[in-house]
């Protein structure tokens, strides 16, 4: 886990400057009824459903049947285009919380991490299983196993990184101090990997066809949604913890005002003028 905490967080810290010039310019760049649009958790919670039985729509046009093969995008779609998104977003998005709120005990920070759990847990399950049927594909045909195409390589640096949240996650919820901060940031980079390897796959299988382009692009809209609201969410974080800051400095401020003019009724003439 040392090895992690010194090669994973420089990873993690150089996606999210990238990731913010991105953004910085998008936001810029698109008109405002699209760009609220795309930061509604409706929209997301909309997008995330569709977007995955699009692409898995598209998947089976294409194979046109069951094969061992078509397991392999379906369950990562599952995976990481339905589960992470969701899982990815609760934190940022109450809806899921407000849903289940009903039925589970507990504080709502705690309800909130657990649905968070769950769905990165199903998701990591998802992502193995169908890791081991492009394995055996390749294995029945005779293919190599070693990655050689770009959404091969992207895809196992995805799991590289699935994996180590997975890790980490559990290490750092069990803490009783606070530990691997970077685990957040890290999985900003690990979605965003993930996305990638999709987008990816999609791009080398599924023919240059006007609904194939249309799954494409109903997972990349999926992504800036997911990205633009975990953006606002910590904006609101961050205007928060700012806005604390400056109360209690004003507080603060207040204070030493008030012992400044107390001590000064006290004091002499003579040494109000000397201190002025």
């Amino acid at each position: 886990l040392t090895i992690l905490d010194r090669i994973i967080p420089p990873l993690a810290n150089a996606a999210a400057r990238i990731r913010q010039i991105f953004f910085n310019v998008f936001e810029a760049r698109v008109p405002f009824p699209l760009l609220r649009g795309l930061m509604s958790p409706s929209i997301t919670h909309i997008l995330s459903f569709l977007a995955s039985i699009y692409l898995i729509g598209a998947v089976l046009l294409t194979t046109k049947e069951f094969n061992l093969f078509a397991f392999h995008p379906i369950l990562m779609t599952i995976g990481c285009v339905f589960l992470m998104s969701e899982g990815f977003l609760v934190y940022r998005n109450g809806s899921l919380v407000s849903i289940f709120d009903p039925i589970m005990a507990g504080t709502s920070k705690a309800k909130t991490r657990a649905i968070h759990i769950f769905l990165q847990v199903m998701s990591i399950l998802f992502m193995l299983v169908g890791l081991i049927f492009i394995v055996a594909n390749k294995l029945r045909h005779g293919k190599s196993i070693v990655p050689s195409t770009p959404h091969a390589c992207v895809g196992l640096l995805a799991v590289f990184f699935v994996i180590v949240q997975g890790i980490i996650g559990p290490v750092k919820t069990a803490s009783s101090v606070p530990i691997y901060r970077w685990h957040g940031n890290s999985g900003k980079l690990t979605y965003d990997t993930c996305i990638l390897a999709v987008l990816l796959g999609a791009f080398s299988f599924l023919p240059f066809t006007a609904l194939n382009v249309g799954a494409e692009v109903s997972v990349l809209l999926l992504w800036l949604s997911s990205e633009l609201q975990h953006s606002l969410g910590e904006r609101k974080s961050s205007d928060a913890s700012t806005a604390i800051a400056t109360s209690s400095h004003d507080e603060n401020k207040v204070d030493v005002d008030s012992e400044v003019l107390i001590g000064a009724s006290t004091m002499s003439p003579r040494k109000i003028q000397d201190i002025a």
